[in-house]
């Protein structure tokens, strides 16, 4: 495969991790082949002519290069776009400059399309949490997300980027419910399958870790010098609820 067919390849990999609503009627220009009529082919005159080698291009073809004509972006549609190029290049503090600078036109000179407005806000939010992760910046990427989600509570990146989010920040109650809701929309997503399951480990883990904390904290405790007697009622501590907020 050439080189410049496999560094497309990666660039549509690499762009998996972002949203984009691009329009393909925007395309700068169209390149396009045509067969040519048999009046508009020169006829050969004699037999050289005829077993003369052509050039790299199929007999009687002709290459037409139509102009297409390119969509006039917002400011802000620019810098989403500008911030989408940094971010598949790696230089993602230069990708969250341009998404900042994007929010930030969207507010200061809004369009008449209102869901439209929201609608990038969004994609612009969870790209930047996107960003942010990569940074591992846990709390600015949960909350970029959670903002993303209060715009559409079913996007399902920004349900992957908060969960994430919530995972590396220890909120694993948070991170479960992002995972199962995602899973629910996505059932095939391998990213939500292995995190719900490393989620649910954790969970488990720390329910066992207190558990024990509290049963040898309770061994090891002198009852009789906090009041209680033989008397007492004494209730085991069957399952633990925990709070990771």
């Amino acid at each position: 495969m050439p080189d410049y067919y496999k560094a497309w390849d990666k660039f549509g990999k690499q762009l998996d991790d972002l949203d984009n609503e691009e329009d393909s009627s925007a395309t700068p220009g169209i390149i396009r082949a045509t067969q040519a009529t048999a009046m508009d082919a020169k006829q050969p005159q004699n037999a050289q002519e005829m077993m003369a080698p052509t050039s790299g291009a199929a007999p009687n073809t002709r290459l037409v290069i139509k102009g297409g004509l390119r969509k006039q972006l917002s400011p802000a549609e620019e810098l989403k776009q500008q911030g989408n190029s940094y971010f598949v290049s790696l230089e993602y503090a230069k990708a969250m400059d341009c998404y900042d600078n994007c929010l930030a036109a969207l507010s200061a000179e809004p369009s008449r399309d209102t869901d439209k407005d929201s609608e990038m806000r969004k994609l612009v939010l969870s790209n930047r949490s996107q960003a942010f992760l990569k940074m591992k910046v846990y709390q600015s990427a949960f909350d970029d997300a959670d903002e993303a989600l209060a715009i559409d509570r079913e996007h399902v990146k920004s349900l992957g980027r908060r969960g994430q989010a919530a995972f590396y920040l220890r909120k694993f109650k948070q991170a479960k419910l992002d995972f199962m809701r995602g899973l629910q929309l996505s059932p095939d997503d391998k990213t939500f399958q292995e995190y719900l399951k490393k989620t649910l480990e954790r969970l488990q883990k720390i329910k066992e870790e207190s558990y024990e904390k509290m049963t040898r904290r309770v061994v090891f405790t002198d009852l009789d010098s906090l009041g209680f007697d033989e008397n007492s009622t004494r209730v085991p501590v069957a399952e633990l609820h925990l709070d990771q907020e």
